[in-house]
């Protein structure tokens, strides 16, 4: 929501997250922290970087040159949206 609210006008305090409704849904929130991709999340992101979520780790995991890493943050962020739409459909 983050990036989509800029194209709407949305103030950026009222960017939530779909799923924690209350929290402000920022790309360290949707790839660290947020429990609707806890699954997604423990299979393809490496525990280091989402166990103790900071900006430093998001940094590290976005500057990643391992290819295997960044292959499976793709992943991720791929079946991360697929979930979200769903979980979207399903509430809207």
């Amino acid at each position: 929501m983050i990036e989509v609210g800029r194209y709407y006008n949305i103030d950026r305090d009222f960017r939530h997250c779909p799923y924690c409704e209350c929290i402000t849904d920022d790309d360290i929130h949707f790839l660290l922290i947020c429990p609707l991709y806890t699954s997604l999340r423990t299979r393809y992101i490496p525990r280091m970087y989402y166990d103790v979520p900071s900006i430093e780790n998001f940094d590290m995991l976005m500057s990643s040159q391992n290819e295997v890493v960044l292959r499976n943050l793709a992943c991720f962020i791929y079946y991360a949206f697929e979930e979200r739409k769903c979980f979207t459909e399903i509430f809207n």
